[in-house]
């Protein structure tokens, strides 16, 4: 079979999907691991001993809206006794990410059932959205911890500063980045009557220059030491034998 190059094809064939509406579907299923955020508002049925029921508003982050409702329902009834047959939703929104072409460190305070007990947890992951952080906290805690989805709860959310990062999958990454060597070279000039360009006033490069002498003058160098001649290598004669 011929092969062809992917260039032009990937470019028609990426465009083709985008004027269809199929490219961006599956860059957002594959970026927020299909995971939305949903604010929910419910209370409970009015009756004639409470007309005006207190409201209730809870983030809740789920597949689609039929599973954050199940969620909003398992939640307030554990806490304000109000369940599916008895409550109502008066309305559901979905959050949308208002910046989504940076990476972020997000902090996630949860709390799961294991088979033994429960479990507070705090993890820290780098993302570009919420969503895709909620996303890999899932994973991370069937694949690590054989936690099922309806057992986490995540009780907060917040963005983390890199300087306050306390995890290493948070801080290795931004950590290479603010120590490389080319970002904190000085471009002081040298004294005029160097006569060197300012370039090499910097203190990485010099070090790479005075390394790289001393490697190419101990390759060709011998030390002897004092009162000693250096010593030639004789040829040896190769002897002919006779038959």
């Amino acid at each position: 079979s011929a092969r062809v190059s992917s260039g032009p094809w990937l470019s028609l064939s990426c465009s083709f999907l985008a004027g269809c509406g199929l490219f961006e579907e599956m860059s957002s299923s594959t970026v927020n691991h299909g995971i939305h955020t949903y604010d929910i508002v419910g209370r409970h049925i009015p009756t004639e001993k409470n007309p005006k029921p207190q409201l209730y508003k809870m983030r809740i982050f789920a597949n689609d809206e039929v599973m954050a409702k199940s969620r909003f329902f398992y939640f307030l009834s554990k806490l304000r006794r109000v369940k599916r047959a008895n409550g109502q939703v008066l309305s559901i929104k979905e959050v949308e990410e208002k910046n989504t072409s940076e990476v972020k460190n997000y902090g996630i305070w949860l709390r799961y059932n294991s088979r033994s007990n429960t479990t507070n947890m705090y993890k820290e992951f780098r993302d570009v959205s919420l969503n895709g952080a909620v996303g890999q906290l899932y994973n991370q805690m069937a694949s690590l911890h054989r936690a099922r989805f309806f057992s986490i709860q995540i009780i907060k959310t917040a963005v983390v500063a890199n300087e306050e990062a306390k995890r290493p999958t948070s801080t290795s990454s931004w950590a290479r980045v603010s120590s490389s060597p080319f970002s904190t070279a000085s471009s002081a000039p040298l004294s005029p009557s160097s006569g060197l360009p300012s370039l090499l006033a910097a203190p990485a490069l010099t070090k790479l220059l005075v390394s790289f002498g001393v490697l190419c003058l101990g390759s060709r160098m011998t030390f002897l030491q004092p009162g000693q001649k250096k010593k030639k290598k004789k040829k040896k004669k190769k002897k002919n034998r006779s038959e």
